[in-house]
């Protein structure tokens, strides 16, 4: 039992089961006892571990694909830098150490911070004082001039609902409370206006298919997306899932890097839903953005050239050091670690029919 469990308990008694949506919201940003408001809680002495703490390697690659669209975008004198969710700020650092010799980037860039834990706020706010962040409280918060957008692990732990396929038609699945102090699973009936929500592939799709649904990723990137058409810029997003819907449960738990149970200890573990690429394409491609992949983080850093990096950084190293950097470059990149699971997947003006690095 957590402290967030009777606060989900009395929800439930008043209004009725949540939907996994709902769960997944009061899960990690409740005010008080939400995962993400409660200190940090990334690295290996944490529940979980990204790979911008896993390797230096990730980052500069991250910021050089930047830089080369700044380039090919004209580099535009003024531009706003957003990073969502950037934790601890190790990506944003290695990014800013990787540029620091493109002439004129760093002069032209604003930075802007969506971070919703406010110890990794003050950590980021003095982390990088010399930039004046800024941490808007809402995306209209950003000011008018070229875009860029970073998002690495982020939209996976935004909400989503999930739906399941009986032979009487599509239910949602809800949480509500058990015996005993728990949380256990139900479903709604089933709802004929439950098929407008479900990805085309899956209406028809045989009895037991899952479908997760997420309108708050949706949203956030539509409204993004929407941001560049008008101003330019572009954005990158990586994050772990699939390039269609698969009709699968792709909900779960971490707590000390191991798998736990998505309905125990609510508000302690870190919950999240895979993403289904297909749909954020939709959200680009509606805005009149031309999307990039998305493809396999492994192939997208190789082809930015984290190859080179890693033996350039094993030039002088020690062999502890160097044993280090091969772990990494096979932790981002090979396919049975992070390099298939993990997409990225980026966004430019359609304008722009440049070749663009990491996605030939």
């Amino acid at each position: 039992m957590t402290r967030l469990f009777r606060v989900l308990q009395k929800l439930i008694t008043a209004n009725g089961p949540l939907t996994v949506a709902q769960y997944m919201r009061l899960a990690l940003q409740h005010p008080t006892y939400g995962y993400y408001r409660q200190g940090e809680r990334l690295g290996a002495e944490g529940d979980f571990i990204t790979a911008p703490e896993m390797s230096q390697m990730f980052g500069e690659m991250v910021g050089l694909w930047f830089a080369d669209l700044w380039r090919l975008l004209g580099r535009p004198p003024k531009i706003a830098f957003l990073e969502l969710g950037p934790g601890r700020g190790k990506l944003l650092e290695d990014v800013l150490r990787a540029t620091a010799k493109v002439e004129g980037f760093h002069k032209a860039l604003s930075l802007y911070l969506l971070e919703s834990n406010e110890s990794f706020r003050v950590r980021l706010h003095r982390q990088f004082s010399a930039w004046h962040p800024v941490f808007p409280d809402s995306l209209d918060d950003l000011p008018s001039c070229p875009l860029f957008v970073l998002a690495n692990e982020f939209f996976d732990a935004l909400p989503a609902r999930q739906f399941v396929r009986t032979d009487e038609g599509w239910c949602e699945r809800l949480v509500t409370t058990g015996p005993e102090d728990t949380l256990v699973w139900t479903q709604s009936p089933p709802n004929p206006a439950f098929s407008a929500l479900i990805p085309a592939p899956l209406r028809e799709a045989p009895p037991s298919t899952i479908a997760e649904v997420s309108t708050e990723r949706s949203l956030i990137l539509r409204t993004l997306a929407e941001r560049v058409a008008r101003r330019s810029g572009g954005g990158l997003v990586m994050d772990y899932g699939a390039t269609a819907p698969t009709g699968r449960d792709t909900l779960h738990a971490l707590s000390q890097h191991q798998l736990v149970d998505f309905l125990e200890r609510p508000g302690d573990v870190d919950v999240s839903a895979d993403v289904d690429f297909s749909l954020l394409t939709e959200e680009i491609t509606r805005a009149g953005l031309r999307v990039l992949g998305p493809k396999g983080q492994g192939a997208f850093l190789d082809d930015l050239g984290i190859g080179l990096r890693a033996a350039h950084l094993k030039r002088n190293a020690t062999p502890e050091e160097a044993t280090a950097v091969d772990g990494a470059l096979r932790f981002l990149t090979s396919p049975d670690e992070t390099g298939v699971r993990f997409k990225a997947m980026g966004f430019v003006p359609a304008s722009l029919t440049d070749e663009i690095a990491g996605f030939a």
